[in-house]
């Protein structure tokens, strides 16, 4: 719901106070675009020189964000898994800030299990935050293969 198909993107790597690896700043076109599921692919101008996180399809009890609200300094966020429900994860007590959407949601593991879309959290601890599942994102993808998904 950020970026429409064809559009040019700035995208920025490692940018932070002490980054673990060599900042990139690159920019990418738009090759993949839809609203349900809620994503988008992105063909970069240029690689970065780390691997890509691996998709699973497999939950855990907690899950963790790694968000830049509006391109801001990073947030890391830690919450319970709720549910799933055709395609939608649901965490709670895992905060979001405005501008987070196109997060990735991690497992345990480190793996995205999905991408961050909605922050409905209260600021009485009620409610939940959703995103769309990476099994639901291979299974709409013209570009995503079944083998890019596993139960790790």
């Amino acid at each position: 719901h950020c970026v429409g198909l064809a559009d040019r993107a700035l995208i920025a790597f490692n940018v932070e106070a002490d980054p673990d690896g060599d900042p990139l700043v690159t920019n990418g076109t738009v090759i993949e675009q839809a609203l349900e599921p809620d994503y988008a692919l992105i063909a970069l101008d240029q690689l970065p020189a780390i691997a890509p996180t691996l998709l699973t399809t497999q939950s855990t009890g907690r899950l963790a964000i790694i968000q830049h609200p509006r391109g801001g300094p990073k947030v890391v966020t830690e919450g319970d898994f709720l549910a799933e429900c055709q395609g939608v994860i649901s965490y709670t007590d895992l905060d979001t800030l405005a501008g987070s959407s196109g997060a990735g949601v991690l497992n345990h593991q480190g793996y995205l299990l999905a991408v961050h879309t909605d922050g409905d959290c209260n600021e009485d601890g009620s409610g939940s935050n959703h995103g769309w599942s990476a099994a639901r994102i291979v299974s709409a993808s013209a570009y995503l293969q079944p083998g890019d998904l596993a139960d790790r």
